[in-house]
């Protein structure tokens, strides 16, 4: 978990939260002239396993604030490179785009420019990890990656946004920014919001291309897909911070996962997936049958409708 503060004009020191709280929670704590901020280690966050951290360089007045699962080459090495090495450091920070596009993973986090007085965040490109924010009348931002704990701050008021409301009640969940809480504000997928001054505003950094490529044929796209599908699965196999397991409706795409899962895997895989008793909704069969093409533990849970 992450979270911080930044203050347009004034240190913020005297509104924070008690450090004993912090301790508590294990959180760490780390301070500049108009930045505050928060997060939950990778060694206390052993639950969830997923990584949180900060990268500063106090020489240029900096900081990389930054939580979630980055894979391959390109991933955390690079980023704590972006705090230590010169050639490394000055291109993240004069070129977050580029680096972000290029990041394969799940990851949103925040950049502090302290001689800018400049803050960034940003979330990676299908919006897997989480981050939301709330900007005050004065122009005061606080963020987050856990919208409860931004609520028991206590820095802005407990509001329903009705908007927010309809709009899940509609579609069972609320797109774009917006929230059920007022003024809370989510970071789009693949976007920037940048504060500095009186300015603030939100930009993509990443697109889904849909451009075709005539002089593919049908045979090699079809190939590519499938290398990447098996790539998207290894990686998350071989990361090796949690043990595997996969829902399966056995439809097309968890169907898919599982087989691809079983090609990288020295153990057995368990699998997941729910039954509703009404006979025209139970497609369990399909998903039973899968699991016996896969060997894997299936798991059903019914539920009564």
């Amino acid at each position: 978990m992450i979270f911080g503060v930044w203050s347009k004009e004034s240190p913020l020191a005297f509104r924070l939260i008690e450090e004993k709280k912090l301790q508590k929670n294990g959180l760490k704590k780390g301070t500049g002239q108009n930045f505050a901020f928060y997060y939950l280690p990778e060694t206390v966050q052993t639950s969830l396993k997923r990584y949180s951290g900060v990268f500063e360089d106090r020489q240029a007045g900096r900081t990389l604030l930054i939580q979630g699962d980055i894979f391959g080459t390109e991933g955390w090495p690079f980023v704590q490179a972006a705090g230590k090495h010169s050639a490394a450091r000055e291109h993240f920070w004069q070129n977050p785009d580029n680096v972000l596009r290029n990041l394969n993973g799940h990851f949103a986090g925040a950049i502090y420019d302290g001689k800018n007085h400049k803050l960034t965040l940003f979330r990676d490109h299908f919006g897997v990890e989480p981050l939301y924010y709330y900007q005050d009348s004065v122009g005061d931002v606080y963020f987050g990656s856990n919208p409860l704990f931004l609520l028991k701050i206590g820095f802005f008021p407990r509001e329903i946004n009705f908007k927010g409301l309809h709009t899940y009640l509609l579609f069972n969940y609320i797109p774009l920014e917006d929230t059920i809480v007022a003024g809370v504000k989510k970071v789009n997928p693949g976007h920037l919001v940048e504060f500095e001054g009186d300015h603030a505003g939100s930009r993509r950094y990443w697109y889904l291309s849909f451009e075709w490529n005539e002089t593919r044929t049908e045979e090699e796209t079809a190939a590519e897909l499938v290398d990447l599908l098996k790539d998207a699965v290894r990686i998350r196999i071989e990361n090796g911070k949690i043990k595997p397991g996969a829902f399966l409706s056995g439809g097309m795409d968890s169907s898919s996962v599982v087989g691809l899962s079983s090609q990288f895997l020295s153990q057995q895989l368990h699998t997941f997936s729910f039954r509703c008793k009404g006979e025209s909704y139970d497609e369990s069969h399909y998903a039973q049958f899968m699991s016996d093409a896969y060997r894997t533990k299936h798991h059903l849970v019914e539920f009564p409708p």
